[in-house]
């Protein structure tokens, strides 16, 4: 869920609060054979997603325009579909800890091939009683984000890719 703005090279405006926003409700199994890892999986899970933000469609009038999976009019899309949860997290070391994740969800109607993906790493460093650092990597897969891109001409136009983000942080920790 998109809690700030967010904006592409340009300067536009691509994001904003809620837009996107997911919920999801599953009903489903969760397999947890030891404390580090855990998988639910839910063959009959309906997402919300929410795009509170109309400006996002461009003042386009195209009906059959989807920003974030959600039609050109309307603030959400209500999705059927299955999804997928698995997690694990392990202490390499006395003070480094790694977490991953990774979420799948295939809409059953609308292209059920085409499964959103989401992928978590996050690695945490205690250096010491005052320092600690974490490195976290995300990648994002959705059929349903249109982004730029260039054919094998250069020629630019819009659609899916896949997203990577990573984040450094190095904090000073204090206890009271």
């Amino acid at each position: 869920t998109q809690f700030t703005e967010g904006f592409n090279t340009n300067g536009q405006r691509i994001s904003n609060l809620l837009s996107p926003g997911y919920a999801l409700l599953g009903i489903g199994m969760d397999y947890k054979p030891n404390a580090k890892f855990t998988a639910f999986i839910s063959p009959a899970t309906a997402r919300m997603v929410i795009v509170t933000d109309k400006t996002l469609f461009g003042g386009s009038e195209d009906p059959d325009l989807r920003v974030f999976g959600v039609k050109n009019g309307n603030t959400s899309e209500l999705e059927a579909g299955g999804y997928i949860r698995v997690m694990y997290t392990t202490e390499l070391a006395k003070n480094i800890t790694f977490m991953t994740r990774g979420d799948v969800f295939a809409n059953y109607l609308r292209n059920p091939q085409n499964m959103d993906v989401n992928w978590e790493t996050l690695w945490t460093f205690k250096v010491n009683d005052w320092f600690a650092a974490t490195f976290n990597t995300l990648l994002i897969y959705d059929d349903d984000t249109d982004l730029p891109k260039k054919n094998s001409e250069g020629v630019a136009y819009s659609g899916p890719v896949t997203q990577f983000k990573q984040t450094l942080g190095i904090g000073l920790t204090l206890k009271l």
